[in-house]
């Protein structure tokens, strides 16, 4: 679609969300805490103290980021949405022109 000054590739828009929410999708399959085994194996308690607190920490953050990849796909998505009814609704006025001047000149 173009405009006065730009262009937009709706398709490079809408692959974006698809891949965003692809991203999203197999981060939420995966989690570091649950990594983490019996205090036992470790051999110290203030080591697998410290794991587990980092693997916890690391999965909060990574969760934020989630969600804000959640938010952008959302966002590249209804984007490309307004675009695509732009632009089918300037097709759509073209060819309703076109016909009109067909009919009342023919």
């Amino acid at each position: 679609m173009d405009g006065p000054g730009f262009h937009v590739d709706i398709g490079a828009i809408e692959s974006a969300a698809r891949e965003m929410g692809e991203i999203t999708r197999k981060q939420d399959d995966f989690a570091l805490a649950d990594l983490c085994g019996p205090y036992e194996q470790y051999g110290h308690d203030g080591f697998c103290d410290a794991l587990d607190n980092f693997c916890g920490e690391y999965d909060r953050s990574m969760q934020m980021l989630v969600d804000k990849a959640d938010d952008l796909k959302d966002g590249m998505s209804a984007v490309a949405k307004a675009y695509r009814q732009a632009e089918h609704s300037n097709k759509k006025a073209l060819t309703d022109s076109g016909v009109q001047a067909v009919d009342d000149n023919f």
